[in-house]
């Protein structure tokens, strides 16, 4: 069985999940892959902090286990490399799920012969976790409905053999459904499992992506396999039973068992599990319409009718083979541009390109700042209260004073008219300056309740509204700052004296963060490689 890379991802999805986690997967992968550091332990730390998980990366003396959480991550030794694995503590049984999808227990004094100290740790989630939606269909609920629909017809019809025909059909179908995933490339721990339950000359992978599995180079035999039960099960649940008819298919696959034996067995020397599941189905099949007397007589109709079910599941699974293949092809291409676009060394050319025309900060007596201010990288944020885009950017300023407050500063400057109040945006703004003026944190939470909300009425009730004959010179220096550096719109963001890059979205300025971070204070990332 091959070792995909995308095993880490589950392993660490299934750690979150066992400390009552739920993010969304696709975004987390995305985030992980296109680490320009990944598989290092940097970039596992990274993506977890983007999602604001608590998380610690440290090197801990091995007799340190017992203090340790029931479940965390571990660098393992290897002959070659170090791999990671999630640990979870039983008493004095180790048990880890591997970067190759596979489970392996062990004591504990084995475990730290392996185990070179390094570990990830995330906090608990404490808070009730956060439900999926019960009516999604995964492959499970599924195979549970089929069940159900077969126990249905079956107790209609008193079919026994009908009954035990829609079982093995409901059993080709979920052996199907992994030799698909396989074919496709889409491992998981679940395909793994059972493609390495014979630990000799067991591959899926390569028996099902052979040229041996391929009818006319054309067909594969996994195509034949979905299409065949699938239809199968419709044809019973909906046409009906005949025996007549379902002979004549269980003898016709005998060749077809043969073949996949030999290809197995003989040409690539290789067994698949889920093939041979599939071959012992078939026999299943064979043994039970064998067993039934009964005067052999083809039914025209039926023949018909169930050549069209199965040319209509043939072309539906064409289509549906084609959409998935897209979709994967799509979330491949889109890793590969966002790690293109997270690549440090373009960035910094990108971010380079434009610069203040005056110098970066204001007059500390008219700055607004907010964060570390002895922090050595300066986020300058120019806004305006009533700028439909600024609410997003800073939502993205918010998420970064929540995760890095005290390793930047940040300076609001306001873009608005600094001569009147007949605007709303001079209003707002006026009133943010008057509260910073008094208490920093309460002009923050000011700034914060705006963006997120935008009530008017509520806003002043909470806040206060500007006094009337307040001096706007705070505003006007910021306005004229903006003037003189060019700045005519909102948002915009300023990087100590550079620009952020129109390449990026703000929502991209996380994704840097670290990177400003170290550049700021000339060090290099320190990344230990997982494998």
């Amino acid at each position: 069985m091959e070792t995909p890379k995308h095993y880490l991802t589950k392993i660490l999805l299934n750690y979150l999940k066992k400390e009552n986690y739920h993010i969304d997967k696709h975004d987390f992968k995305l985030q992980l892959l296109s680490n320009p550091s990944y598989p290092s332990l940097k970039s596992i730390t990274d993506s977890l902090d983007y999602f604001k998980i608590e998380n610690v990366a440290a090197v801990v003396p091995t007799d340190a286990l017992k203090q340790l959480p029931n479940f965390f991550l571990a660098l393992i030794k290897n002959e070659n490399n170090n791999s990671l694995a999630q640990v979870e503590q039983k008493k004095e049984k180790i048990k880890l799920f591997l970067d190759d999808g596979t489970t392996k227990s062990m004591t504990t004094d084995e475990f730290k012969e392996q185990w070179d100290g390094t570990v990830v740790v995330i906090d608990k989630q404490t808070e009730a976790a956060v439900t999926t939606n019960p009516m999604k269909l995964t492959p499970l609920v599924i195979v549970v409905m089929m069940v159900f629909l077969t126990l249905v017809v079956s107790v209609a019809s008193f079919e026994i053999y009908s009954f035990l025909l829609s079982i093995t059909s409901i059993v080709g179908v979920v052996l199907s459904y992994f030799l698909v995933r396989e074919d496709l490339g889409l491992y998981n721990k679940e395909t793994a499992k059972i493609c390495n339950s014979v630990v000799q000359n067991t591959s899926c992978s390569d028996v099902v992506k052979s040229t041996s599995s391929k009818i006319l180079g054309l067909f594969s035999l996994t195509d034949a396999t979905i299409v065949f039960f699938s239809s199968q099960f419709l044809i019973l649940t909906i046409v009906g039973f005949d025996m007549s008819a379902f002979k004549i298919v269980a003898v016709s696959s005998i060749p077809v068992i043969g073949y996949s034996l030999y290809t197995q067995g003989v040409s690539l020397k290789k067994w698949c599990p889920l093939c041979l599941g599939v071959a012992i189905t078939l026999v299943a099949q064979l043994g039970i319409v064998l067993l039934v007397q009964s005067e052999f007589l083809v039914n025209p109709n039926y023949v018909v009718t169930s050549a069209i079910t199965i040319m209509f599941v043939g072309l539906l699974w064409a289509f549906v083979k084609r959409l998935l293949k897209k979709e994967i092809e799509l979330e491949e291409t889109k890793t590969d541009f966002f790690s293109f676009k997270r690549d440090e060394k373009l960035f910094a050319h990108l971010i380079s390109q434009k610069t203040l025309t005056v110098a970066p900060n204001l007059n500390s007596e008219y700055a607004l700042v907010f964060g570390n201010l002895d922090a050595p990288l300066t986020i300058t944020a120019v806004t305006n209260p009533t700028c439909g885009f600024c609410t997003n950017s800073f939502k993205v300023y918010d998420k970064l004073m929540q995760t890095h407050a005290g390793h930047f500063k940040m300076n609001i400057v306001f873009n608005v008219p600094a001569n009147t109040f007949e605007y709303e945006s001079t209003q707002i703004a006026q009133r943010i300056v008057e509260l910073y003026s008094v208490d920093k944190d309460n002009a923050y939470s000011g700034l914060k309740e705006w963006f997120a909300n935008k009530d008017v009425q509520f806003w002043h009730e909470r806040y206060g509204s500007y006094t009337e004959s307040s001096d706007l010179t705070t505003l006007q220096q910021h306005f004229n700052w903006c003037d003189a550096n060019s700045i005519i719109y909102t948002p915009a963001t300023i990087v100590d004296v550079n620009f952020f890059p129109k390449n990026y979205k703000i929502e991209d300025l996380p994704l840097f963060i670290e990177y400003l971070l170290e550049r700021v204070n000339k060090k290099e990332p320190a990344v230990l490689q997982v494998q």
